[in-house]
């Protein structure tokens, strides 16, 4: 079996991706990259199969990368081929992505927990977070939150986020539906922004407000990070 495959999620194949695409090459390292942008064939089959649901952003189409990247791990049974996957969200970027490569094989070499996220919190830590008024926490039994720009999840937690969808014809948010199964599941994690070893390679890693290329001046991993004409097309659509 294969160490770890590398899905980037993305709109589309931007220049950024694909110089993130070409770096991640360089090292070896197995990839796919998953794009949301409208596909009508694809999509209707992964409505009528469940397998949306992933992201509550209204910006973002369903099904969005994230559902597609999880559709395509369970069609073509990728967790018999790969111990681990790592996620990588479009808007996260290094000037030099060697550094983010250096991630992945800093957590591949010497970090087997089945999820290594920014952070894990359980629902007491943020109670008034919007997404916990909504039904569907009813069931999971250990309802915590993570921020996945960037992650890893073992393949016995994608195992376990698969079984969830085909138990209720559909998935849940993504920053609840992981930490949780996690948590539910006695698995092992690791908020990579508390371990020395992990947040050497991180620079302001946030929600919003968004950062420009331009602002940055050394080589760590940021986010969510957009270029100038993203950020003003973003401005545009927002106001």
């Amino acid at each position: 079996m294969n160490q770890c495959l590398v899905l980037i999620l993305c709109k589309d194949r931007s220049k950024k991706i694909i110089s993130l695409e070409n770096s991640i090459s360089s090292n070896h390292t197995d990839f796919l990259t998953v794009c949301d942008s409208l596909t009508l064939n694809l999509d209707k089959k992964l409505l009528d199969a469940g397998f949306y649901n992933l992201t509550r952003s209204p910006y973002i189409k369903k099904p969005s990368a994230w559902d597609k990247a999880f559709y395509t791990i369970s069609y073509n049974e990728l967790y018999n081929k790969y111990n681990y996957f790592f996620f990588i969200e479009d808007d996260v970027y290094s000037k030099n992505y060697e550094c983010l490569n250096e991630f992945i094989h800093e957590c591949i070499n010497n970090f087997h927990e089945d999820f290594i996220t920014k952070q894990v919190r359980p629902q007491s830590h943020h109670p008034n977070w919007k997404y916990w008024k909504e039904n569907y926490i009813s069931n999971l039994k250990h309802p915590s939150q993570s921020f996945n720009p960037l992650c890893r999840i073992s393949n016995k937690l994608i195992k376990l986020i698969l079984n969830y969808q085909r138990l209720h014809k559909k998935f849940e948010f993504h920053e609840i539906l992981i930490a949780s199964l996690c948590l539910e599941n006695n698995l092992s994690y690791i908020n990579y922004i508390e371990n020395d070893n992990l947040k050497k390679y991180i620079g302001r890693f946030r929600y919003n407000p968004i950062l420009l290329v331009e602002e940055i001046t050394d080589n760590l991993i940021y986010h969510p990070v957009k270029d100038s004409k993203d950020a003003r097309e973003k401005s545009l659509s927002c106001g």
